[in-house]
């Protein structure tokens, strides 16, 4: 296992390996695999976890998308807890060093339970984004126009221009951000004033990652926000109305295993951001199969199948975002996140998602058979 030895996911797969009477999963780092020269030789399929967004680690990443962009590397700052240091340069040195990965692997003869190059592609909101649309996957639209604003004027002003169904909102997220962090839900009323909902917050030039939401007025207060996060490399969509229970709007969390459907996680919230980290809660997923009926039912979870096919088509898990809109009439999915299996609680048949993800991949070994 590629990730952190000590954090909470590494602890839950190898409990999960001890409960299927598994080897326990060897250690690898991140420090370890951005050794350009190494060739990783595996007797499994190697399970990614996500790198650190600060720390030594996250400042190397840092450096390799600076070099991997042609641009001078940032000068090194003194650490802040829940600052966003460079995303835009971390997230092109985390695909750099995907690419490096993948080298390694192919040199050492190993493999992935999710390759490098799909877990690139679900690093990308835009990249997903693009698959997802290729494959007739329904997301939220992103007009052209709002993907050409560098800045709060130029956004702004195509809000304000806007006539669509959710005239003048729109939601802003960091391309290469997951867990509510780079996102803001922004609004222009009719009469110019603005209002914006953010788990971030701004100080001076800098991004801070926060629990829970600060709401922004007025164009004075909201513009540093979305300017920085416009910066930073960030999809703009169409903000879309979700459809309600249990007293919120709710979406859900939906993780594909091997080609099915497995643990759901309903999040509800009284706002447009569900987020369990920006302070959205958990529904009662059993409740809300009831009340949609099996065939709408069958249909989201069937949707979650078919983006995760779409986006990540050689990958053996992921967690795909998506909900149905208020009419209940359209299901729109908005994120496939290969690190969306975080889902203490969550079973299926009994299971939690690190058992059933082992499970699955012992299953797929056995079928391949040994590798000449």
């Amino acid at each position: 296992m590629l990730g952190e030895p000590s954090g909470r996911r590494a602890r839950g797969v190898s409990a999960a390996a001890r409960a299927l009477g598994l080897p326990a999963p060897g250690g690898l780092t991140w420090a370890d695999a951005l050794d350009a020269g190494a060739a990783l030789t595996l007797g499994g399929a190697l399970r990614i976890e996500p790198p650190p967004t600060d720390g030594p680690v996250a400042r190397e990443l840092i450096d390799l998308g600076a070099r991997a962009l042609n641009e001078p590397p940032p000068a090194r700052e003194p650490p802040r807890t829940g600052r966003l240091d460079h995303p835009r340069l971390w997230a092109a040195g985390f695909r750099a060093a995907l690419t490096q990965l993948d080298a390694a692997l192919v040199r050492g003869g190993g493999d992935a339970m999710n390759p490098p190059a799909d877990i690139a592609a679900m690093a990308s909101k835009s990249e997903t984004r693009a698959r997802l649309a290729a494959a007739g996957v329904p997301v939220a639209p992103a007009p052209p126009a709002w993907a050409a604003c560098r800045d709060f004027d130029a956004l702004y002003a195509a809000l304000r221009a806007d006539r669509g169904p959710a005239r003048g909102r729109a939601f802003i997220k960091l391309d290469c951000g997951s867990a509510a962090v780079g996102l803001a839900a922004l609004m222009v009323r009719p009469d110019g004033l603005v209002e914006a909902l953010s788990p971030m917050r701004v100080q001076g030039a800098e991004l801070f990652s926060a629990l829970g939401l600060t709401r922004y007025r007025g164009e004075q207060t909201a513009r540093p926000l979305v300017d920085r996060l416009l910066a930073e490399g960030a999809v703009v969509e169409r903000w879309i109305p979700k459809a309600g229970a249990q007293g919120g709007a709710w979406d859900l969390r939906v993780v594909v295993i091997d080609g099915e459907a497995r643990q759901v996680v309903m999040r509800l919230s009284d706002g447009p951001v569900t987020n369990l980290q920006a302070g959205g809660r958990r529904g009662d997923v059993a409740a809300l199969e009831a009340s949609l009926g099996p065939a709408l039912w069958s249909r989201l979870r069937q949707t979650a199948v078919e983006a995760a096919r779409a986006a990540a088509p050689s990958s053996l898990y992921c967690g795909v975002d998506l909900a149905l809109t208020v009419d209940h009439r359209r299901i729109v999915v908005f994120e496939v996140n290969a690190f969306g299996d975080l889902l203490p609680g969550a079973l299926h048949r009994g299971e939690d998602t690190w058992t059933a993800e082992l499970r699955a991949a012992t299953r797929r070994l056995r079928a391949a058979g040994p590798k000449p």
